[in-house]
């Protein structure tokens, strides 16, 4: 039995799309797996109504925004039951150590689970510290998101990766740092959702119904800060071309080029957004994986600190100019038959470092 830890309880796209990617990938390989349900609740508060806060602006925000993020919430509670084999929850780290006892292995990642913004410093659920000492740790492509790794958190790391068989993580600035640090070889590998082709997403959403125009530019806009930058850039765009917008966003947006805000919906309207765009215009490093998937002619933004993944995954591809950036252009199309090729190649190598990684575990086979 193969543990993923990872976060998948998040209501957001990326999350649930890539902890699904690596349970399929998994049991692709033949091997049976799980995902560890861990509730890490200091996260989950951000997405109900921050009462905590004393900045009575963003509780007034949250109250505005609340019939979208409680329906978003529905939706994302229904894709977890439906595609994912969770375990037994819990919301205390330590009583992880119990309800995996039966997994040979124990896989952390992918996503921002490494990012000590988002956990108040390595957090001990996702650097495997529950682990009993016969079982054998992996990281799949964890990403820390930020240019560089704290130093004061730098020996806490070290310590925890000594007890890892395998490590790899999804930015290769973060693999030379790491490197450094530990001394030992860490592996630059692909997001989990890039180890499936377009067909495999297809499945989920072949039987979905999402009412679209039959062309439209696409806002996919995670931080709600960034909207005035997607906005500028998708305008442009859709008047150029005379074509509506549909967006993602928080709250509504009243303007007559923005058609339909698909933000209540789960992972396969996403899904279908950016299949049938256009367009795309992003400040998500999903939106872009499922932009390249697609095939799509798309610009991302990113704040100059945390943008070191869509700089390794852009660098790969050779797409490095599909930035938004304050001197404003449209690049250049995208040639995806020389992306692809390149895609191709890192997706093999990215399997066969998993699958060395998970090792002979398959003594529990489906």
């Amino acid at each position: 039995m193969i543990g993923i830890i990872t976060f998948h309880t998040q209501y957001n796209c990326g999350s649930a799309l890539q902890v699904f990617a690596l349970q399929e990938k998994i049991r692709d390989l033949g091997y049976e797996c799980e995902v560890l349900d861990y509730y890490y609740a200091e996260d989950m508060r951000n997405y109900d109504i921050r009462w905590y806060t004393k900045n009575l602006k963003v509780i007034l925000f949250d109250l505005y925004t609340f019939r979208n993020s409680y329906a978003r919430k529905k939706s994302y509670k229904i894709f977890q039951k439906k595609y994912l084999k969770l375990s037994a929850r819990t919301k205390d780290w330590h009583e992880l150590k119990e309800i995996s006892k039966d997994c040979n292995v124990l896989v952390c990642g992918s996503d921002q689970i490494w990012n000590v913004g988002l956990t108040y410093g390595p957090h001990p659920a996702y650097f495997l510290k529950f682990a009993s000492h016969d079982q054998k740790l992996v990281s799949y492509a964890p990403s820390v998101a930020l240019s560089m790794i704290p130093e004061g958190y730098k020996k806490e790391i070290k310590s925890a990766l000594k007890k890892f068989s395998c490590v790899s993580v999804r930015e290769q600035q973060t693999a030379d740092e790491l490197e450094e640090i530990t001394g030992e070889e860490v592996a630059c590998v692909l997001d989990p959702t890039l180890l499936h082709n377009a067909e495999f997403y297809n499945q989920l959403i072949c039987d979905y119904k999402l009412a679209l125009p039959d062309k439209y530019i696409f806002i996919y806009c995670l931080h709600y800060t960034n909207l005035d930058k997607l906005k500028k850039t998708a305008e442009y765009y859709a008047k150029e071309n005379n074509l509506p917008i549909i967006y993602f966003n928080k709250f509504n947006i009243h303007n007559n080029l923005y058609k339909q805000n698909i933000f209540k919906y789960g992972p396969e309207a996403f899904l279908c957004a950016i299949k049938n765009a256009e367009f795309v215009v992003a400040d998500s490093y999903h939106a872009a994986v499922f932009s390249i998937q697609y095939r799509k002619e798309f610009l991302a933004y990113a704040l100059k600190d945390s943008r070191s993944r869509l700089d390794t995954l852009f660098r790969k591809l050779g797409i490095e100019n599909h930035f938004i950036e304050d001197n404003f252009r449209i690049p250049h199309k995208i040639n995806y038959d020389v992306v692809y090729e390149k895609l191709i190649q890192e997706r093999e190598n990215s399997i066969e470092f998993l699958k060395e990684a998970l090792g002979d575990n398959k003594d529990e086979r489906k």
